[in-house]
């Protein structure tokens, strides 16, 4: 085995987010799993069940699709993308198809 799949094998799980798509808003919710170990790691946390971020316009959700997750992220988890990177980062999922539809750090794997 190479260094740099010994590397990726030792990274920590990241904690997962569920995007659901709607006509102009994507609605985020922590999987239950990443919500218990954000609990675990930062007890004083409160997290909303979840968080909808609507657009004015359709054509606007996919132009800012990476900027809003970026964004999306910290509400849902009430931590800076530097904390949450700590915890072994984040991804931003499809549910149903499980597609990483964006994550923090960039390029983990």
């Amino acid at each position: 085995m190479g260094a740099h799949a010994e590397l990726v094998d030792t990274l920590p799980t990241p904690l997962v987010v569920y995007a659901t798509r709607g006509f102009d808003n994507y609605t985020y919710a922590l999987h239950p799993f990443s919500g218990r170990r954000l609990k675990q790691a930062h007890p004083e946390t409160r997290l909303p069940s979840r968080i909808t971020i609507a657009f004015d316009a359709q054509d606007v959700v996919d132009q800012l699709l990476g900027e809003v997750f970026g964004q999306a992220a910290p509400l849902l988890t009430g931590l800076p993308l530097a904390d949450l990177e700590k915890l072994g980062g984040i991804e931003v999922r499809e549910p149903g198809s499980d597609r990483v539809l964006w994550q923090w750090p960039p390029a983990r794997r």
